[in-house]
């Protein structure tokens, strides 16, 4: 799932960026649209996962139970970030933010659930206190990374589950990426509040469903203010 999004930058950010061409490693990204730096936003899909998920060089950020920042090397001669860059922690902090991601419309009716607005903060990608471990270490990751590193994160999180609940719920985990690319900031969505063997969400009248490799199957991704969403890219 993709999307641009657009803060404006301070005058002071903007002066000397520059536009680079950027190629994507042999991949096609679904579900692609663009905001109104600039962020593209992508879901990866369960393909584009094994390409995204392979072992690569990285140097660690930071690193606790609650998550993991740290940069990654990208050995595609294509690849080209503009780093390292300096980004004030407001704009990562609004960008982590304005991330959304929800069950599909279609999904939300098979299962019987009310087709109305949601409140916006039931479906942010990150919580506050994620908002608040993720936003410095990007920051920082952001401002000392070479052109050809990546900066990774990955957030953990334990779902709620009644008292009467019989087994100890397993850790689930939100991760991605994120460069800059001239005046935009890439950030992939590679998992969503996942952990191995969890079940995907499905009707009970659906006998098999699909593997849910990356807990986006049924999800989309988006950001909100919604009139960010740019048309012409």
């Amino acid at each position: 799932m993709g999307f641009l999004f657009l803060p404006t930058l301070p005058a002071t950010l903007r002066t000397g960026f520059h536009t680079r061409t950027h190629h994507t490693m042999n991949h096609t990204p679904s579900r692609s649209f663009s905001l109104r730096l600039r962020v593209l936003l992508l879901g990866c899909i369960p393909l584009l996962i094994a390409g995204c998920a392979g072992s690569r060089p990285t140097t660690s950020i930071q690193e606790t139970s609650i998550g993991s920042v740290f940069l990654e090397s990208v050995s595609d001669s294509s690849f080209q970030a503009s780093h390292p860059i300096k980004l004030s922690e407001t704009t990562v902090g609004d960008v982590l933010r304005g991330i959304h991601t929800k069950e599909k419309s279609g999904l939300l009716l098979l299962l019987g659930k009310a087709a109305k607005s949601t409140n916006l903060n039931d479906i942010r990608t990150f919580s506050e206190d994620e908002i608040a471990f993720l936003t410095p270490y990007v920051t920082a990751a952001l401002a000392q990374a070479t052109a050809t590193q990546r900066v990774g994160f990955r957030i953990y999180s334990t779902p709620y589950l009644a008292s009467s609940a019989k087994t100890a719920p397993q850790r689930e985990m939100t991760a991605g990426y994120l460069f800059a690319d001239g005046l935009s900031l890439h950030v992939t969505l590679t998992q969503y509040r996942h952990y191995p063997g969890k079940r995907p969400t499905a009707s009970q009248k659906e006998p098999r469903p699909l593997p849910d490799t990356d807990g986006l199957r049924d999800r989309e991704v988006t950001f909100l203010p919604e009139g960010a969403i740019r048309s012409d890219v």
